[in-house]
C-alpha cells in the first residue's frame, strides 16, 4: 500500500508555491522590495529548493521548509540586498506576516485533519456515508486532499478504480492506490490524480462520493430497530449492508427513554445476518426504536491545511 512520501510532499507544487510566496512576502514586508521579478533571486530559489532536500537529514516537512526559508532570506541579505540596481517599492499595505521566530512555529507548520463519515450530521431522509454534511473545522483555510480510506463495496460506485469526491463546490478525481484487508472487509486507499488546493467557506461542508456518471446514492444508511429478541435485531435494510464480522453502533435519534445509555457507547459485533435482521453479541436489552449504523462501512478523509 502506497502512502505520500516526504519527497512527494516537499516537491509538490502546493508546497513549493506556498513557500515561495511566504518567503517573498516576508522579504517585501521587512524591506519594502518585491523580489518576485528578480531573476537572480528566482534562480537561487530554484537551486535552493532542490539542494534543501539533499542537504537536510529529516523526516519532517517543517524542517525542510524552515531550512529553505532561512537560506533564501540569508541569500537576500548577504548578496541581493547589496546590489545597487534593486528597485525598492514605496510603502504600501502591510502584509500580515509574523516575525521569523513565529514563522518557524506557525507559518511553516502544516496541520492535518481527519474527517470521519461516522461523525456526520445525520438526516434520516437522505443522509448516508456517500452523501452527508459535517461541521467545518478548517473554515477559510487553504486545504489539500491527501487521501481517503474507505471500504470497497459491491455497488456501482466501485465499478472501476476511479471516484469523484465533492467538498461543497470542489470536485476532486481520485484513483485507487492500494487495498488492505481488515476482518471480512477490503478497504481501498484513494489519492488525487493531481494536486490542487481549495478553501471551505461554509459552516457545514457538503461531502459526497460519486461515480464518473456523477451519480450519488440517496438512501439513508441507518436503520430503525423494529424488535429485539435476545440480541436479534429485526429491521428493514438494504441487501448487502451487513456482513458477519462487521461492527455496528446504536443511535437514539428519537430521544427514547433509556434506563441505561451504555448501549449507545458500545460497538457490537455481528454474528449472524438474515434477510430481515442481524444477531449481535453481548446485549439483549437494546430497545426497539433505536437505530443501527454499520461502522465497518464508514470512511475517513485526510486533509492537510495551512
Amino acid at each position: 500500500m502506497d502512502t505520500v512520501s516526504l519527497y512527494d510532499k516537499y516537491h509538490s507544487e502546493h508546497n513549493k508555491k506556498y513557500m515561495y510566496n511566504l518567503i517573498t512576502q516576508y522579504i517585501q514586508k521587512e524591506n519594502n522590495v518585491d523580489m518576485s521579478s528578480n531573476s537572480t533571486y528566482n534562480q537561487f530559489f530554484e537551486t535552493n529548493f532542490t539542494n534543501t532536500f539533499q542537504k537536510v537529514d529529516t523526516e519532517d516537512l517543517k524542517d525542510l521548509n524552515k531550512h529553505l526559508l532561512d537560506t533564501q532570506v540569508d541569500y537576500y541579505k548577504q548578496f541581493i540586498s547589496k546590489q545597487q540596481s534593486i528597485q525598492v517599492d514605496k510603502p504600501k499595505e502591510i502584509i500580515n506576516l509574523q516575525e521569523p521566530t513565529n514563522l518557524q512555529d506557525d507559518e511553516l507548520k502544516e496541520d492535518n485533519l481527519l474527517l470521519h463519515s461516522l461523525q456526520r450530521i445525520i438526516n434520516l431522509q437522505q443522509s448516508n456515508r456517500f452523501s452527508y454534511r459535517i461541521v467545518n473545522k478548517v473554515h477559510k483555510k487553504e486545504c489539500q486532499l491527501e487521501k481517503i480510506i474507505l471500504p470497497i463495496e459491491d455497488n456501482y460506485l466501485f465499478a472501476n478504480p476511479v471516484l469523484i469526491l465533492s467538498l461543497d463546490n470542489t470536485k476532486i478525481e481520485l484513483h485507487l492506490r492500494g487495498t488492505m484487508k481488515l476482518g471480512t472487509r477490503e478497504y481501498g486507499l484513494y489519492t488525487p490524480f493531481y494536486e490542487s488546493t481549495f478553501t471551505l467557506t461554509s459552516d457545514k461542508v457538503q461531502i459526497s462520493l460519486n461515480s464518473q456518471l456523477s451519480t450519488t446514492k440517496k438512501r439513508c444508511d441507518v436503520y430503525k430497530i423494529e424488535s429485539n429478541d435476545k440480541g436479534y435485531l429485526q429491521m428493514s435494510y438494504t441487501k448487502g449492508e451487513f456482513m458477519v464480522g462487521d461492527y455496528v453502533r446504536l443511535c437514539n435519534f428519537e430521544n427514547i427513554e433509556l434506563d441505561d445509555n451504555s448501549c449507545l457507547k458500545t460497538q457490537y459485533k455481528i454474528v449472524e445476518v438474515t434477510e430481515n435482521g442481524i444477531q449481535i453479541e453481548g446485549n439483549s436489552t437494546v430497545k426497539h426504536g433505536l437505530y443501527v449504523m454499520n461502522i465497518s462501512l464508514q470512511h475517513s478523509i485526510h486533509l492537510s491545511y495551512r
